[in-house]
């Protein structure tokens, strides 16, 4: 549970946000909203760290990679973009997708970075050089999340279709779908082992629930649109409609 009062209010956006990301030693927290801004904010003094511009549309999707060195982000300008965050500029800027692009995931090791949306597809590229390796079709409808299981061999991919689907990393081939879920599917997670398939995400017609280490929750009340937790599980930010993101403390 949290202590009902926030630790911050972070207030910089001048539009809904839309997504909030942790970097994965928790210091950092990116945020991205209708404004099409992504801001950076220190977790430790509620402070405004910095302001990534580039995308013409809402910043729908973010993603840190493992090492916390870029950052990855997507739009409804049908574009993803991946941030070099030392220095605060643009690295690549992936155009292939057709529609939306709502969903990002970098593999563990940090060299690919998967990319789903509402053009029914998922994309695989090259961080280094931003090359599109292979597109991956199976859904019959919007992609709303992509996963990558713990030692990166198998990718999963889900969305409005209401079924996981789960691919070869390496090579696209489809291994199996999972159905069975009574509802939209808005996230992804997996065990840290890897051991079993992914959880499945947040049906649309559920209420708020219980906030993930790693899944985010999409639609999550009427005053807010996500909930996450940072890696340590120590605070808890939310990304609110009111163009705020609200970082509150964790009691065990």
């Amino acid at each position: 549970m949290d202590t009902g009062v926030p630790l911050h209010t972070l207030r910089a956006h001048q539009e809904a946000i839309m997504r909030v990301a942790f970097s994965p030693d928790g210091r950092t927290l990116a945020s991205g909203g209708k404004d099409k801004l992504i801001h950076l904010w220190d977790t430790k003094t509620g402070e405004l760290a910095g302001t990534l511009t580039g995308h013409d549309g809402w910043v729908v999707s973010l993603a840190f990679s493992p090492d916390g060195k870029r950052l990855a982000s997507a739009s409804n300008d049908r574009r993803a973009i991946i941030w070099d965050l030392e220095k605060r500029r643009i690295e690549k800027v992936l155009e292939g997708h057709s529609d939306v692009v709502d969903a990002l995931a970098f593999s563990p090791d940090g060299k690919r970075l998967a990319s789903g949306s509402d053009d029914r597809t998922v994309m695989i590229w090259d961080v280094k050089t931003g090359e599109a390796l292979m597109t991956l079709q199976g859904h019959a409808s919007f992609l709303k999340a992509v996963a990558y299981a713990p030692d990166g061999k198998t990718l999963a991919s889900a969305g409005l279709d209401q079924k996981v689907i789960l691919w070869d990393a390496a090579t696209g081939k489809l291994l199996r779908t999972l159905t069975g879920q009574e509802g939209m599917i808005f996230c992804l997670d997996w065990n840290h082992d890897g051991s079993r398939s992914p959880r499945e995400g947040i049906p649309s017609s559920s209420g708020m629930p219980p906030p993930e280490r790693s899944c985010e929750t999409s639609g999550a009340s009427t005053e807010s649109s996500q909930r996450l937790l940072q890696p340590d599980g120590k605070h808890l930010a939310t990304a609110q409609y009111d163009k705020s993101v609200l970082l509150f403390d964790r009691i065990p």
